[in-house]
């Protein structure tokens, strides 16, 4: 609206009144223009929530198979480590039985060493070798 059209009119008897010159085809052309632009604007969000929608998605099913991966990882892990403290354990009782001190000695520490290494240190190397397998740009030295 173009407010350099307001116009003071007047009556007998009421001062200052003022009086807006509005051209009605102007006026609906205005509001056809902002109904337009309102309309892309409406379909450029719709778009841009459908793209967050997909990436949301994406992003879920990622979280999911890396959980997979991760639960798949510890149970293979954890049975792996299961095994090997019950073979030490199975020959550190041996040792003991035979008195074979050195071997108990040997045993008891390599117990200790399993105990201190955690399942969750090789991740890291795992999803990194993941990252590098794909990057198509990382170089293999063999």
């Amino acid at each position: 609206m173009d407010k350099s059209k307001i116009v003071s009119a007047g009556r007998a008897g009421a001062k200052g009144l003022r009086v807006l010159d509005i051209d009605p085809s102007r006026a609906i052309e205005e509001m056809a223009r902002a109904y337009r632009d309102f309309q892309v604007v409406r379909e450029q969000e719709r778009t841009k929530r459908r793209g967050i929608e997909a990436d949301e998605r994406t992003a879920l099913a990622e979280i999911a198979a890396r959980r997979e991966l991760f639960l798949e990882y510890l149970a293979r892990s954890f049975d792996e480590r299961s095994a090997n403290f019950t073979s030490l354990f199975v020959r550190l009782d041996g040792a003991l039985e035979r008195g074979d001190v050195q071997s108990l000695a040997v045993l008891t520490n390599a117990i200790v060493d399993l105990a201190k290494s955690s399942p969750f240190k090789d991740l890291a190397t795992i999803e990194a070798t993941r990252e590098a397998l794909r990057n198509a740009d990382h170089e293999w030295e063999v």
